[in-house]
């Protein structure tokens, strides 16, 4: 497989219909060893080899789980409450989305007047309930304090993890996905 000049051989790779939205996803286990840098701001991706330094940024440390050929990153988020929790970094999902577990933590609760609730059933035919809000007090990325972002708009769901954190939140910043080296580097 190809991206640009970056040639990945041998790679393991999975088949699955994905309609006509777009022909596939390529996920962080295919850049290991070439970390790439995704600029919103000017809509590129650019992919350059893990020796070559990257140094005008904060550097975030992520916790990598592997499970065979598929990588997972998280890192640590801290909630309005104060609590440190275990976020999955989701390039393919706009929202920060917590565990409706947190609701409390985030100064809500689903009696509020300020929470929106949806209901749908995903392509797998699982039926899901969404809980939307804008939180009070801020976020931030536990290792990165110039992270905070505050009153974040969050999506609630009951989901696996603590929570997904995407690009509604990482989008304002150039970031380089260093699964390799164990990093976030975010260039503000």
């Amino acid at each position: 497989m190809q991206l640009g000049d970056l040639r990945v051989e041998d790679h393991v790779a999975g088949v699955i219909d994905l309609g006509d939205e777009f022909a596939g996803i390529l996920g962080p286990g295919f850049f290991e060893g070439y970390p790439p840098t995704i600029d919103p701001d000017r809509g590129t991706v650019t992919v350059q080899p893990a020796s070559e330094p990257q140094a005008d940024g904060v550097a975030v440390p992520i916790e990598v789980e592997r499970d065979g050929p598929s990588l997972t990153p998280f890192v640590p988020l801290i909630l309005p409450s104060g609590r440190k929790i275990r976020v999955e970094i989701d390039t393919g999902s706009h929202h920060l989305i917590l565990d409706t577990r947190h609701l409390a933590e985030c100064g809500l609760s689903l009696d509020d007047a300020a929470v929106e609730s949806t209901t749908g059933t995903d392509e797998t035919g699982h039926q899901w309930t969404r809980h939307y809000a804008t939180i009070a007090g801020s976020i931030q990325l536990a290792d990165a304090p110039q992270t905070t972002q505050e009153a974040p708009r969050v999506m609630f769901q009951d989901i696996i993890y603590d929570g997904l954190i995407g690009t509604d939140y990482l989008g304002r910043y150039r970031v380089t996905y260093d699964i390799a080296g164990g990093r976030l580097i975010l260039h503000v």
